[in-house]
């Protein structure tokens, strides 16, 4: 340390001309005894220097020990040397965080870019022949960080044979651009390191690189962890973060890059059947939940998603990025907690390449049908609909009706029709009304052509809207928006109360048609209403509404073929054995029954069959009928 080759001469007294910046061959030590106290001189070389000089910018390296005086207690230098930095440049040309064009450049314990590229260092350096000064400089420097990194590489070349590390050098696992496996919640995942950041004092943090989607493009995402805390040796297959190349599995890559073939063929806007556990998000709360799901019908759109939780998918600059990832890493280190950041951190890809499938996102994000609500669903649970090939063949409604809405729906969603109104972009949705009494087969109707037509169905109740024409207002405006952008067919359930003729006696139920009317009027998509008892409606309805079926009260003949379909109509049923006959199902039908109550009584006794352990019989059927009320035959569940 504080080896001067060579030097000025040494004396008491002797002064040091002017030198310009790094061009001394010393290094100039400070100390200090504690990490709050002031930087004093070492005086090793006791050479008195000009006021000038008191910076220490005129020697090749400033270097700064804290505690102590050895190798161990080197707490950071600066290189001053033009020689030195030249090197330097090629060793960490592509070192992230690392500028090498600075006139100065700081290195900070524990220094681990030299750490990861010691060789290339000392190749560097030995090639370093022809200027003896330059010769000089770096050899400063070589031995000032050899020092350092010799006893950490045998340290730790002596705890990676063993498959351990111990808490202090825990960074050497982590260089820039190693991929890390993790398993963090339910998903096993890759990312790749882009730097170790010391925010805290001895809180190492690790900046890492995973890939997302927008829905059109692809994403370079920075996510931030701290290293886990623990004293000690531990087995590196049980820290939390592992380098892929340690990991036991070696086959464990190629699954990763499996999921991320998938996930790239979900970038985009995708009708699909999930199964699995998704974060549902609660719009109440902004909070995620986790919901299991199974065979649950989901719209795959990450653009939407982001719009509808005001995500920035914009390219962030390095400044904010690093602003807001201290400030989430301060967070987590005060809860005791892994940090998260997700930001933009590059310019966006088109197409991913085989060795980036790996680092995808396990998870693509959308919207459940079911719960109507924004959700992440891991990829894996995502896959292909199972449709009904039958649905609409079933559907106890004469043939006439199904072709007729068949062929509205299709040119709706195919835009075969192009007629439009005077006014560009008015009147060019469908407008259909279902009217009947409960349970003739109206929901029914809509379900099974859109399983017929494989396309999306949005069901709604006017419930769910609400009752203030502000609210109905906005939370219709946005389902519209979607379906018609997703080309769902919206089913407006239950919707008497906005088709209801306006009078002056009621002002509350004026606006809400007032507001009904007035979104409609644009709407480009599908629509279906369903009313029980809408006894007059109001005439600018009437000239907007393309077709209104009536659904008469079901005869025996009606009933009888829902309790056939609904006992041995579907695979479902045929799957679920069953001993009921054709002279059963003609005694049942006499009883007047709507559709829903014989889906309601059918569940029942299925339920009591596979309580018994038997097949179902027209005895669970009977029994179920004798004690049911009304409560379990009007029940809308199931």
């Amino acid at each position: 340390m504080g080896t001067n080759l060579p030097g000025p001469p040494q004396g008491s007294g002797s002064l040091v001309p002017y030198e310009a910046r790094g061009e001394r061959s010393a290094i100039r030590e400070l100390y200090r005894k504690y990490p709050t106290g002031n930087w004093e001189r070492l005086d090793r070389d006791r050479v008195t220097v000009s006021d000038v000089d008191f910076s220490g910018d005129a020697y090749a390296i400033v270097a700064r020990y804290e505690a102590g005086t050895s190798p161990d207690h080197l707490a950071s230098f600066t290189v001053h040397s033009p020689y030195i930095i030249n090197l330097l440049k090629r060793v960490f040309h592509g070192y992230p965080g690392l500028y090498t064009s600075l006139k100065e450049i700081e290195f900070s314990k524990p220094f681990e870019p030299f750490y990861h590229r010691w060789q290339v260092f000392v190749d560097a350096a030995e090639q370093e022949t022809g200027d003896i000064k330059a010769f000089c400089h770096i050899k400063l420097l070589q031995d000032l960080v050899g020092d350092v990194i010799r006893p950490v590489k045998a340290k730790v070349d002596d705890l990676l044979a063993n498959g351990l590390m111990d808490d202090k050098h825990l960074w050497v696992l982590f260089p820039p651009h190693t991929e890390i496996y993790a398993h963090s919640g339910r998903h096993a995942r890759l990312y790749q390191v882009a730097k170790i950041s010391h925010w805290l004092p001895g809180e190492p943090f690790l900046e890492c690189e995973y890939i997302d989607c927008d829905g059109s493009k692809f994403n370079h995402v920075g996510q931030t962890f701290q290293l886990p805390h623990y004293k000690g040796l531990k087995p590196i297959q049980e820290l939390g973060y592992i380098p892929i190349s340690m990991h036991q599995d070696k086959g464990v890559r190629e699954i990763l890059s499996t999921r991320g073939r998938k996930f790239e063929g979900l970038n985009g806007i995708y009708y699909r059947s999930f199964s699995g556990v998704a974060q549902v998000l609660d719009s109440g709360t902004s909070a995620y939940r986790e919901v299991p799901m199974h065979n649950t019908r989901v719209i795959i759109d990450p653009a939407r998603f982001s719009e509808a939780q005001k995500i920035r998918t914009s390219r962030m600059s390095d400044s904010n990025v690093k602003e807001n990832m201290l400030r989430r890493a301060k967070e987590a280190h005060q809860a005791g907690g892994t940090s998260t950041v997700d930001t933009s951190l590059e310019e966006p890809m088109k197409k991913l390449t085989e060795n980036e499938y790996a680092l995808c996102a396990p998870t693509i994000k959308g919207f459940s049908m079911t719960h109507k609500a924004w959700a992440i669903f891991p990829v894996d649970g995502v896959g292909e609909i199972a449709w009904s090939d039958t649905a609409l063949e079933r559907l106890v409604l004469h043939d006439d009706y199904k072709k007729i809405i068949l062929a509205f729906v299709q040119a709706q969603l195919s835009k075969a029709d192009d007629f439009d109104d005077v006014i560009q972009g008015k009147g060019q949705g469908i407008i259909m009304l279902f009217q009947g009494p409960a349970g003739v087969g109206k929901t029914l109707t809509a379900e099974s052509v859109a399983e017929e037509m494989k396309c999306p169905l949005y069901t709604m109740s006017s419930g769910e809207l609400g009752d203030n024409a502000a609210e109905v207002e906005g939370r219709l405006r946005t389902i519209l928006q979607l379906c018609a952008h997703w080309k769902a067919v919206l089913l407006l359930d239950e919707c008497d109360v906005f088709l209801e003729k306006r009078s002056s006696a009621n002002m509350s139920q004026n606006k809400l048609v007032a507001v009904f009317l007035r979104l409609l009027e644009y709407y480009q998509g599908c629509l279906i209403l369903t009313s029980n008892r809408v006894q007059d409606i109001d005439p600018a309805f009437e000239s907007r509404i393309h077709l209104t079926i009536e659904y008469p009260e079901l005869d025996a003949d009606s009933r009888y073929q829902i309790w056939w379909n609904f006992l041995h109509g579907s695979e479902h049923a045929q799957a679920k054995s069953s001993s009921i006959r054709e002279p059963h199902v003609r005694d049942l039908a006499k009883r007047e029954l709507n559709g829903r109550q014989i889906k309601n009584i059918i569940k029942t006794s299925r339920l009591l069959a596979a309580r018994d352990g038997v097949a179902l019989n027209i005895e669970h059927i009977r029994t179920v009928l004798r004690v049911s009320g009304p409560g379990l035959l009007d029940r809308k569940g199931g």
